[in-house]
């Protein structure tokens, strides 16, 4: 080590400016907090009240914010002799090997031997037990609750005698244990993914502080849930915007791996709502229009990226091969051609993503669609069979009591017109039904109603009980209504006298 004790100088990346440089490290902060949340997941299980573990929250945000900080101060204090300061050291990372590759296992050597190594080790094991511990807890929580809710199948819904979701822990630990075998790059590209989904979900929460608190008055949560959605849509926009106000640290399959993972959510969503019998999900078409958007504007980061390293590989190669010759300049049209190549893939598969992206929403669109109009048909279906009398086809008494709520409410208000009401009882009903039995006493009311219809042709008609019909008269009927009465007792008497009464 250059120098003791250590000064941590220089206390900043020199040529470069002192805000961005703090601003990369806050943009990993979500990354890093993500599992707290876990705590609040468990809730069903604590033997205390819930409330308390707010405290157990704030204890281990603070504890693990010391950690962090630590550990990196750690990693600056201690570097191997061939270098002047931790700055040379951490430049030089990507060619060393072993544990002076590793800057904290490195310094916990350089002060405590291979003591300090396997202190460090045992630490790091707890930190990924309970970590995996702690995630997989969290996770088999919300399967659980979304199994219970009939979004997830209800197998994941089922406790074991400890009143464990254990089917749902299968399930994490069944999905978790193919990720290691993507090997360390891909996980950093997963990680990436992580960092950005959970920005927006630390954005979604805080906006949903912030409404809460707005409808319960609550002034400092206001004040907090607005600066948490000011602060992760600034952090968003950094994240999703590379090289735009800090040098991207990302890498490109990043944001193409985050484009799968959106379409491979949407496919996911078809299923739940394939599911969903309430249609409590997608009907929310500005949510659908802001993910379509995202993915493509993220598609279009990818592009861009992979241009960018394209080009940035290009020139390695030419400046490795004009170091070392001057002779042959083939190695330009090549590196051309190359870039051409990945420019012209790179436009393939953005169409082919925004094509595939398109295609599963308009199938999930479809699929709400079909629903709506079953929906639709069967709502109207239920209208119908409560206005409407089934054996008469006239209008029921449910569609006459609301007709008489409605007329009741323009009398009071002083706005209902001239109207009258004829009620009409069919006699002999009982004699029919006793002797030729119900299905001519149902031909006898049919036969009866159908008169009715005949006399009053611009009224309607309803069938308020078992023999009893009204009609609600308005208009011309109102005006004629003498002479009509007058041709229904005409008829009465006509049919009594023939004999078909």
């Amino acid at each position: 080590m250059a120098g003791s004790p250590p000064a941590f100088e220089p206390a900043w990346v020199p040529d470069a400016a002192v805000l961005s440089q703090v601003a990369k490290i806050a943009l990993i902060s979500p990354w890093a907090f993500i599992g707290f949340e876990n705590i609040s997941h468990a809730t069903e299980e604590f033997t205390f009240n819930p409330t308390k573990s707010f405290r157990v929250l704030v204890a281990a945000v603070v504890t693990t914010t010391a950690l962090y900080v630590f550990i990196t101060l750690l990693s600056a204090t201690a570097w191997p002799p061939q270098f002047h300061s931790w700055y040379d050291y951490i430049r030089a990372l990507p060619a060393l090997e072993g544990i002076e590759s590793l800057p904290a296992f490195y310094a916990a050597r350089h002060y405590m031997g291979e003591a300090g190594i396997a202190l460090l080790m045992a630490a790091l094991l707890c930190l990924v037990l309970s970590s995996l511990i702690g995630n997989i807890l969290g996770l088999s929580r919300l399967f659980y609750a979304l199994a219970r809710d009939d979004v997830l199948p209800k197998r994941y819904a089922g406790l074991n005698r400890h009143g464990v979701p254990a089917r749902a822990v299968m399930l994490v630990a069944a999905i978790s244990l193919v990720t290691v075998f993507f090997g360390r790059t891909a996980i950093g590209w997963i990680m990436d993914v992580t960092t950005i989904g959970a920005t927006m979900v630390y954005a979604f929460v805080s906006a949903c502080a912030w409404k809460q608190a707005d409808v319960q008055n609550d002034r400092i949560e206001k004040i907090t849930g607005i600066a948490g959605v000011l602060v992760m849509v600034a952090f968003e926009l950094d994240l999703l915007m590379p090289n735009l106000f800090t040098q991207s640290s990302i890498a490109s399959e990043s944001y193409f791996l985050f484009v799968l993972w959106s379409i491979l959510g949407f496919v996911f969503f078809k299923a739940i709502i394939k599911r969903d019998g309430s249609n409590r999900f997608g009907r929310s078409l500005i949510v659908w229009v802001s993910l379509f958007s995202l993915v493509i504007f993220v598609s279009l980061v990818w592009m861009s990226q992979s241009v960018m390293t394209a080009a940035s590989d290009a020139l390695n190669a030419m400046s490795h091969h004009f170091a070392q010759s001057v002779d042959d300049i083939g190695i330009v049209a090549d590196q051309l051609e190359a870039f051409r190549r990945t420019n012209a893939l790179s436009l393939t598969v953005v169409v082919s993503l925004f094509a595939l992206t398109l295609a599963v929403l308009l199938n999930n669109y479809a699929l709400m669609r079909r629903r709506a109009d079953e929906n639709e048909s069967a709502l109207g279906q239920a209208q119908q069979k409560y206005t409407t009398d089934p054996l008469t086809g006239v209008k029921s008494r449910h569609s006459f009591a609301d007709r008489e709520s409605e007329v009741n409410g323009q009398i009071a208000l002083g706005t209902a017109g001239a109207f009258a009401l004829a009620v009409c009882d069919v006699n002999g009903l009982k004699h029919v039904n006793d002797t030729y039995g119900h299905k001519a006493g149902d031909e006898h009311i049919r036969k009866a109603c159908l008169m009715v219809c005949h006399l009053f042709t611009h009224s309607p008609v309803y069938r308020t009980g078992g023999d009893e019909f009204v009609v609600f008269l308005r208009g011309a009927d109102f005006e004629n209504r003498h002479a009509l009465m007058q041709s229904l007792h005409d008829l009465c008497v006509a049919h009594i006298k023939s004999g078909e009464a």
